[in-house]
């Protein structure tokens, strides 16, 4: 990311399921360089962190979907466990990872609210995807609402049929004209050609 916008000084981005301000962020660097967004996050606590840290940002604390909703969202103790999928809340139980503390019902929005509330002429130059399993809806969802950020950093996964769909959002990514720039261990980045060759 620094290096891809690294004469960019005043961007905007778009962190779905952002977590933490500063622990596994991807838009704390572009922040601290004078960057502003909006952080999408269920974890209430969390949400209060960003607005204490992320004052010039839009801090929404509610998760992000297809359609206006609610799901159970299940918490543990060491917060980055926290899920709405039940498989992974057993596994986590299952295996012992941590403490689980509660289950609540989670307020869930539209890309379509957040684009005509909080986005609507603004231009976006980068989403951050972590969504559990729902990373490809979301930002084919944002794509057909004609938001068109110069990078998309989506959650990897690798396992099984995810594989498949892995290979299907980077066809359908490169429809609009993104490209896979860098693999990391937790995600792919892509980026429209148009920066690509920076």
């Amino acid at each position: 990311m620094e290096r891809i916008f690294r004469d960019k000084k005043d961007g905007f981005y778009v962190d779905i399921g952002a977590f933490h301000p500063y622990k596994f962020s991807n838009t704390q660097k572009l922040y601290q360089k004078g960057w502003s967004g909006i952080n999408i996050e269920p974890n209430e606590n969390n949400i209060k962190l960003f607005k204490i840290a992320r004052k010039r940002d839009i801090n929404l604390n509610f998760a992000l979907g297809i359609k206006n909703d609610s799901k159970k969202y299940y918490i543990f103790e060491d917060e980055a466990l926290n899920t709405f999928n039940y498989s992974n809340y057993k596994a986590v139980i299952t295996s012992g990872q941590s403490k689980f503390i509660r289950s609540e019902v989670c307020t869930v929005k539209s890309i379509k609210y957040i684009n005509q509330k909080f986005i609507k002429n603004i231009k976006v130059d980068f989403l951050n995807i972590d969504a559990e399993g729902l990373s490809y809806s979301i930002v084919k969802a944002f794509l057909k609402e004609e938001i068109s950020p110069e990078v998309i950093c989506l959650e990897r996964e690798d396992m099984g049929e995810k594989l498949n769909m892995n290979k299907y959002i980077t066809r359908i990514l490169s429809k609009y004209n993104y490209h896979i720039t860098t693999i990391t261990n937790m995600s792919y980045v892509f980026t429209r050609s148009t920066i690509s060759q920076r």
